[in-house]
């Protein structure tokens, strides 16, 4: 059964970009839709914020009692390995 999570974010040009997030198989797949745009578009990367609000989204489901653990565990781990790939700030 998938699992999602929606929600909209302000943009500063104006609108708002749509963000679903599927829960399937063990995976996360991301989806965003731009106001000038029509279509979902499935390639692009998430940024920090969105990966930290998803995560905080899945934390308050759990706590409540309606998302399950594993996915809690998913985005975590997922997350974890977006920061990785990050490169590295110098000071």
């Amino acid at each position: 059964m998938v699992r999602q999570i929606c929600w909209k974010v302000k943009l500063p040009e104006g609108g708002k970009k749509e963000i679903r997030v599927d829960f399937f198989g063990g995976k996360i797949r991301w989806q965003f839709k731009l106001p000038d745009r029509g279509h979902w578009i499935y390639d692009e990367e998430p940024s920090l914020e969105e990966w930290d609000e998803l995560l905080d989204m899945v934390q308050r489901r759990y706590n409540r009692g309606n998302g399950g653990h594993k996915d809690l565990l998913l985005v975590e781990a997922s997350r974890t390995v977006f920061l990785r790939k990050q490169p590295k700030k110098e000071s």
